[in-house]
């Protein structure tokens, strides 16, 4: 509440500042097993808060998008990592802020902007949190002309058919575990390509590139500790030997915080990349199948504004 004083205190009159609008996007598909969390979340949220429900895959990007210019201050993804994607599709460019209610397996963004997942600490964020501008990738390819925008990760090679063949089912009800179910499987029959990764003009081989537009990956674990989401530019971690010898190797490195110390797992900086390898083969972004090689991958000129 707010006064507006005159010089004549007898005609001294009140104002009410007038309430924010919230809008949540809600996947209920992610939510499915965090429901608890996502009810205890939007309880504390203060404003005016309307729900709107997605039942279809490009749904938030709809909404969000419409809400630009509509009066809603503030857009509120609830979901996994590839909800909040869309959400950013929707949001980039615009100056209304969003906020994120994490319900996903990795919830990759609530780890880079430190919310967590408690629905207290979650509700302070959207409620009262710093609005911090992030920068995004674009990722482009032949089923992308257009392009499509990324706020976290992009990758191609064994961590993009990771994601295109986790069983769905399994994922819905076991989380983080889905992956690693795939992952052991799939690296005995995946027949890791090599893949042709240039980077500002050099090109480099791998049989997995990771272009990092944040220092997070699978959750918690720090892939590219160079790589900053509020400044312009990349962080690309290759992985250069096939084989699941290599793929239990790399993976222990991560979750331990060592990938630095391997030599076959480079990371380079550049602002332009260009993946090559079979043509047709997924590319991830955000935890979802959003392209296919060739795919140019280059840091976008729109930012999306962040409340954490």
């Amino acid at each position: 509440m707010t006064y507006d004083s005159s010089p004549f205190p007898e005609r001294a009159a009140m104002s009410f500042a007038k309430p924010r609008r919230v809008a949540v996007i809600f996947n209920p598909t992610a939510g499915r097993r965090h429901g608890w969390r996502f009810q205890a979340t939007v309880e504390r949220l203060e404003g005016l808060v309307t729900l709107y429900r997605t039942t279809r895959p490009g749904d938030a990007t709809e909404m969000a998008l419409n809400m630009v210019g509509d009066g809603i201050d503030v857009v509120v993804a609830a979901g996994g990592d590839g909800t909040i994607n869309e959400v950013v599709n929707g949001l980039a460019g615009s100056s209304v802020a969003m906020g994120i209610i994490p319900l996903g397996t990795a919830n990759v963004m609530a780890h880079a902007l430190g919310v967590g997942t408690r629905p207290a600490k979650v509700a302070a964020a959207i409620n009262r949190g710093q609005r911090k501008t992030l920068h995004l990738g674009r990722i482009t390819s032949p089923d992308q002309i257009g392009g499509r925008l990324f706020i976290l990760m992009a990758g191609a090679g064994f961590d993009a058919q990771v994601v295109a063949d986790v069983n769905t089912a399994l994922k819905r009800h076991a989380g983080a575990l889905a992956y690693v179910v795939e992952t052991l499987g799939g690296a005995f029959k995946y027949a890791f390509p090599e893949l042709t990764v240039t980077v500002d003009g050099k090109a480099h081989r791998a049989v997995t590139a990771v272009v990092c537009n944040g220092p997070f990956y699978g959750g918690p674990f720090v892939a590219a500790p160079k790589a900053d989401l509020s400044k312009p530019g990349f962080e690309i971690r290759l992985l250069e030997h096939p084989g699941i010898k290599n793929v239990l190797r790399y993976g222990a490195a991560l979750v331990t915080g060592k990938l630095d110390s391997l030599p076959d797992a480079p990371s380079l900086l550049g602002t332009r990349i260009v993946i090559e390898g079979p043509v047709g083969a997924p590319v991830q972004a955000d935890g979802d199948i959003l392209a296919h090689l060739p795919a140019t991958i280059t840091v976008a000129d729109e930012t999306v504004d962040v409340l954490g």
